[in-house]
């Protein structure tokens, strides 16, 4: 997903959720994130279902609750609702979309199928379970030799926001004091007023941070450092955003919750999403 207005240029993998199960709140699709997962819900009626061809690119995919979609239609009159929605998305994005239901209904299930359509029964009011079936129901949709591809979106914050940041080395000494100037999916970046001692720090090397925050110290116990650039007087440091041993739990959703809301934002303002 690419925006022409120089504030987003990739956005991580994002799953359009047509009346998306009230139970996966803001804390699982943070977790989906730190996995390049972005779930945007949606509440469009099925007159409204062609705003959703803006939404469509090779990083996108489609899931249709069919339980709510079908719901409030007059007894029998579900599987004409179902044929015309079977209809639109065989035309629409048959290849990356989902339908689910709770309900085992054969007609039903003949309807989609016959389009050639993903069709499951799964309950995803199930907490346990909901995260892994989604895991599951991405993987074959965005994967490439069984592997999905990893994307990486990068926010800026400096010079808006000024959190200082204190990197050690292994040894325990101090040996730089920056801004932290932007954070992605597995990384972020730091800035200096001045210029710091570029001998001190080779690429590769192991690092510690701390973050200064308004609120907190966030710690990151290990980080790799992954790119210097004397000119910006920028240093780049990367680490695996699911690995607690480099990086503390609240550091890791802090830096999520920064590029959820940045991401959810610039997507509501440009593509003017309806629903939550």
């Amino acid at each position: 997903m690419i925006y022409q207005n120089g504030e987003i240029t990739v956005t991580p993998y994002t799953i359009y959720w047509m009346f998306i199960p009230p139970l996966i709140g803001e804390p699982d699709k943070i977790e989906l994130l730190k996995r390049d997962i972005l779930i945007i819900g949606c509440s469009y009626s099925m007159d409204e279902y062609t705003k959703l061809n803006d939404k469509k690119d090779d990083t996108t995919a489609f899931f249709f609750n069919l339980d709510k979609i079908l719901s409030g239609v007059k007894p029998g009159g579900e599987y004409e609702r179902a044929v015309g929605l079977a209809k639109f998305i065989a035309a629409f994005c048959p290849d990356k979309s989902i339908i689910h239901t709770s309900t085992i209904d054969e007609k039903l299930k003949h309807i989609f199928r016959s389009e050639g359509l993903i069709y499951i029964e799964k309950n995803f009011n199930d907490k346990d379970g909901a995260y892994n079936a989604i895991m599951s129901l991405v993987k074959p949709i965005f994967s490439s030799e069984n592997q999905v591809r990893r994307t990486y979106v990068r926010i800026g914050l400096y010079p808006a926001s000024t959190n200082r940041v204190e990197v050690t080395c292994n040894n325990g000494r101090t040996v730089v004091n920056g801004y932290l100037k932007d954070v992605s999916i597995n990384g972020l970046g730091i800035i200096f007023t001045e210029d710091p001692n570029w001998d001190v720090l080779s690429l590769k090397e192991q690092v510690q941070l701390r973050i200064f925050t308004q609120s907190s110290i966030l710690k990151v116990p290990i980080a790799l450092v992954t790119r210097k650039n004397k000119d910006n007087k920028e240093y780049g440091l990367s680490y695996n955003i699911n690995d607690r041993n480099m990086i503390r739990e609240e550091s890791a959703n802090y830096f999520m919750k920064i590029i959820y809301k940045w991401i959810k934002d610039v997507i509501d303002k440009y593509v003017n999403l309806a629903g939550n």
